[in-house]
């Protein structure tokens, strides 16, 4: 989320790249998969004939092997048969494909995200194979490199696909998500909530990071870095907000709370912001795959 943040500003335009780089894929056995990729299509300019069902049970996890059949071999097979491995950049999935494949815990576990193993399907699609077990690096991930170093996605620079997926909690959110995505504000104040949380401090010192670098970009009149225990609330005019009240340590995610509500509040918070770039509270941008991620979070409650 910083660094696109920091992008959305400072980058510079990017070649272009278009809806014919995009496979949206639906899952036929979900209405709301047809209905938000209907719309998203429309409003992207996705051609029709880029826009592959297949049939999954609706379901947030499932078994390793069903992931293999019903989801990435429909999509491997489709990019072989229009020769559109290389054209084909960004994979889009829709609410209704199932989030998380069955496995192992822990570190080198087989338990993995739906997202993040298609995001390798490019690699097996050329011979490489990554291993099933354990995490593995995000050669996209810039790091603590300076933002000048990011360079736009493309196949020359990148043998990933790069995995989104369109899910809220009703079609309508999502929708709404679209038509937001599709007319991005360019002006407003970027928010950092700076907080203590838990046993975990590394939230503010990359929120810090993330102030000093749209500072030193010309941006610092735009930056409200917040540090003391005022909770940032009612802002107008916000173009983008992160927080380290919405990062729950791995340790303590059993009994996280968020200002005496629930755990699930802080997702939901994360989630439902209306601004242009919202962090999740639960995600791990410097890997492919996380197996300590959703640990203790319910079925659902993660969806993005």
């Amino acid at each position: 989320m910083l660094l696109a943040c920091l992008l959305l500003l400072s980058a510079s335009p990017a070649p272009a790249q278009s809806g014919a780089n995009v496979l949206l894929v639906i899952n036929e056995a979900s209405a709301d998969s047809g209905r938000i990729a209907e719309h998203y299509a429309r409003v992207r300019s996705v051609p029709s004939g880029q826009v592959l069902p297949i049939t999954v049970d609706n379901a947030d996890e499932i078994e390793r092997a069903v992931f293999d059949a019903q989801i990435q071999t429909p999509i491997a097979t489709w990019l072989l048969q229009h020769a559109a491995q290389d054209r084909i950049l960004y994979i889009v999935l829709t609410k209704g494909i199932p989030l998380r494949i069955k496995g192992t815990p822990g570190r080198d576990g087989t338990v993995a995200s739906v997202d993040s193993e298609l995001t390798l399907l490019y690699g097996r699609l050329v011979g490489r194979n990554p291993t099933v077990a354990g995490m593995l690096a995000n050669p996209y991930f810039l790091g603590s490199a300076p933002v000048s170093q990011a360079r736009t996605f493309s196949r020359e620079m990148s043998d990933l696909y790069l995995v989104t997926r369109l899910d809220g909690y009703t079609v309508e959110d999502v929708i709404g998500l679209i038509d937001r995505g599709a007319a991005p504000a360019g002006e407003g104040r970027i928010l950092l909530d700076q907080k203590v949380v838990f046993d975990d401090s590394g939230g503010n010192e990359w929120l810090k990071a993330a102030a000093d670098r749209l500072t030193e970009s010309g941006f610092g009149d735009r930056v409200v870095l917040e540090t003391s225990s005022r909770v940032l609330s009612g802002e107008k005019n916000v173009l983008a907000t992160c927080r380290a009240s919405t990062w729950l340590s791995r340790s303590t995610w059993p009994c996280a709370t968020s200002a005496g509500r629930p755990w699930w509040w802080a997702t939901r918070c994360a989630r439902h912001f209306r601004g242009r770039c919202c962090s999740h509270p639960t995600s791990t941008e410097g890997s492919i795959r996380s197996p300590s991620c959703r640990r203790c979070l319910p079925p659902g409650a993660c969806r993005c």
